[in-house]
């Protein structure tokens, strides 16, 4: 009887201590697909060479910092949004097919895809009145061995019912990088 206790009280400090891979919860903002679909629309399906179908990842990238500064008055505008921005990107979410765009896309698992290239986006920060929004976006081409990728944090404004960027004070920030394959 001692020998099955310990062991059921091992097992049961072992499920404990071992960490689970736990699905995201899913992500259902509407207002962050509009961003989404309104960055893709305006700024990712129309580059060269336009590809005739968008890979989007199936989960929010996450960030825990942000590197831009916005000055002066934008402080007080942005303010808001890049503390919702931090706040919002604790966990990963997963992505829906929520998106409004005119090219077909796919949802994929970025680290299990073979598409050519794909985009991911953080989740999204946005002032009290949701008319200011934060958000970065990576896009990664994988390669043979590596994937290449760059991102930004792109700060948009809901002017007329529609996100767009706008002008705002401060110093701006985008990355580049190179990751082995498997690490």
């Amino acid at each position: 009887m001692k020998k099955l206790t310990l062991l059921l009280l091992a097992g049961i400090i072992a499920a404990q201590t071992t960490p689970k891979e736990e699905t995201p919860q899913p992500y259902h903002d509407p207002e962050a697909y509009a961003i989404y679909s309104a960055i893709i629309q305006n700024e990712w399906a129309n580059l060269p060479p336009r590809p005739e179908r968008l890979f989007i990842s199936d989960q929010t990238v996450i960030l825990h910092k942000t590197c831009f500064t916005p000055h002066g008055e934008s402080r007080a505008i942005l303010g808001p949004a890049i503390a919702e921005y931090l706040k919002v990107n604790q966990e990963r979410r997963s992505l829906k097919p929520e998106f409004h765009i005119d090219k077909p896309y796919e949802l994929v698992t970025a680290s299990k895809t073979t598409a050519p290239f794909w985009i991911g986006f953080s989740g999204v920060g946005f002032n009290d009145a949701k008319t200011v929004a934060v958000v970065s976006v990576d896009s990664v081409f994988p390669d043979i061995g590596s994937s290449n990728g760059s991102g930004t944090f792109i700060v948009l404004f809901k002017k007329n019912g529609k996100w767009q960027r706008g002008k705002w004070s401060g110093n701006d920030c985008a990355w580049v990088g190179s990751i082995a394959s498997g690490h």
